[in-house]
């Protein structure tokens, strides 16, 4: 048995057993802000202290340019680390080039996500508007790429149905890629 058969079934039996999967969450600690950054959760403490967990409209008013600030940084540390992470798994971090491709890509991918919810949230929630967005996104060609199914993009992607649990690796010349079971 190659190596890499043996380690995919090592895979499949641990994944058998494994307990339900749980939430993993980054947590951020006081050493990885700024001392301005901790004053500025320091004082949305005090606020939530003074005022409850749940701030009222009229000190949410008052303070949003502290909490947007604060959202901000948090959303920054959290992309961040995200495109670090993801940039290590697929690419090279010390490369400028891989760098830059990943950055590209990942920012328009952002952009295209918020786009398309911002137009989601415009029109009822139905199968029809679902299409619509899917289409005018090429969501279809883009769920063919994780199926691994090309020619379904071309061949009415809108009746084919995906299970993603029933993708596997293999590896069938120099580079990794998924095929369809």
């Amino acid at each position: 048995m190659k190596t890499s058969a043996l380690s995919k079934r090592v895979d499949d039996l641990s994944m058998k057993i494994v307990d339900e999967p749980k939430e993993h969450i980054a947590r951020f600690d006081d050493s990885s802000f700024t001392d301005a950054e901790k004053l500025l959760f320091r004082k949305i403490e005090e606020l939530q202290e003074q005022y409850g967990a749940r701030l009222n409209p009229e000190v949410l008013e008052a303070n949003k340019d502290l909490i947007f600030k604060a959202h901000e940084i948090l959303l920054h540390y959290a992309v961040d680390t995200f495109r670090f992470t993801l940039l290590c798994f697929f690419g090279n971090p010390e490369s400028q080039r891989d760098k830059n491709l990943f950055t590209l890509f990942f920012y328009n991918f952002l952009l295209d996500v918020r786009e398309c919810l911002k137009e989601a949230q415009k029109h009822p929630e139905s199968e029809d508007d679902f299409i619509r967005l899917m289409q005018k996104y090429d969501l279809f060609g883009k769920l063919s790429r994780i199926g691994g199914n090309a020619d379904a993009a071309k061949s009415g992607v809108e009746n084919q149905e995906y299970d993603l649990e029933k993708t596997e690796y293999s590896e069938d010349d120099d580079n990794e890629h998924y095929d369809r079971v």
